[in-house]
């Protein structure tokens, strides 16, 4: 059968057809399907979030889990943020979420007494290209990366004064010689974002051993995914350690296929049209 979401409440039967329109990606495709199958329609998906600061500012004063940013900051001390460059190409987005994610978090920690004198922005791409200046100067909007009086350091994972953390893995030390680490990442894979932002702020040996994975979306069969996880636990007993993960929305569907598949006047819309049966 053609498995869309494993949601029982939400099967249902397209009859009458040979082939499945699906969205992957921002197209539609068109799967094979036998008369047989049963083909399951996701729920709706979330709303998006219009005020991208808002959330940011909600999710450090209200976190899932563990106290919130102004009771994990020392007041006066210095702090950390985690960063990494955008992994996957993200259509129709003018701007990124990450830079208004990236000022608000400066804000936050501002607010909870550690001045953005004291804050460090660490720009962690594990083995990827090292960003450039034209890069760094793209990380926040102009207005407030000329009011940033703080320090924007770029990890070097050969780089010899890393320093250890667990077993062989060494880390940078604008990660360890601070008294806040606050990840502010995308989840873009299992090998971006969350934890997984540690691994690429590591040395090179520790992130080549973890180079091979089966899948991008499945945490349970990457490597890189227990290893962050493992450099998580051992960061948090050094330091306080706080992070948001943004989940980019994907391309959305316009025209006939607008609201696709989620709604049912979309699916009749694509049912009736004469180009199905191309």
């Amino acid at each position: 059968g053609v498995w869309l979401q494993p949601d029982p409440q939400q099967v249902g039967w397209i009859a009458g057809m040979r082939r499945v329109p699906l969205l992957s990606g921002s197209r539609v495709v068109l799967v094979p399907a036998a008369e047989d199958d049963v083909v399951l329609r996701p729920p709706p998906r979330p709303e998006q979030v219009i005020d991208v600061a808002a959330a940011v500012r909600d999710a450090l004063r209200f976190p899932l889990s563990g106290p919130p940013l102004e009771e994990r900051v020392t007041r006066g001390g210095r702090a950390t943020i985690l960063v990494e460059p955008a992994a996957l190409p993200v259509p129709g987005a003018p701007q990124d979420a990450r830079r208004t994610a990236i000022a608000v978090a400066i804000q936050e920690l501002e607010r909870c007494g550690i001045p953005d004198e004291r804050q460090t922005i660490l720009v962690a791409g594990g083995l990827g290209r090292r960003f450039g200046q034209q890069d760094l100067e793209r990380l926040l909007s102009p207005p407030r990366a000329r009011a940033f009086h703080g320090r924007v350091v770029v990890h070097d994972a050969e780089d010899d004064g890393l320093l250890e953390l667990v077993g062989d893995a060494r880390m940078s030390a604008a990660l360890l010689e601070t008294d806040l680490v606050l990840a502010v990442t995308a989840a873009e894979s299992v090998l971006h974002g969350g934890p997984a932002a540690l691994v690429a702020a590591s040395d090179a040996a520790t992130m080549r051993g973890v180079a091979e994975v089966d899948s991008l979306l499945e945490a349970a069969s990457s490597p890189a995914w227990a290893l962050g996880l493992r450099l998580e636990a051992a960061l948090a007993d050094r330091v306080a350690l706080a992070g948001v993960s943004l989940a980019l929305d994907l391309p959305r569907l316009t025209g006939r296929y607008r609201g696709y598949p989620s709604t049912e006047e979309a699916v009749e819309r694509v049912a009736r049209s004469p180009l199905r049966a191309a």
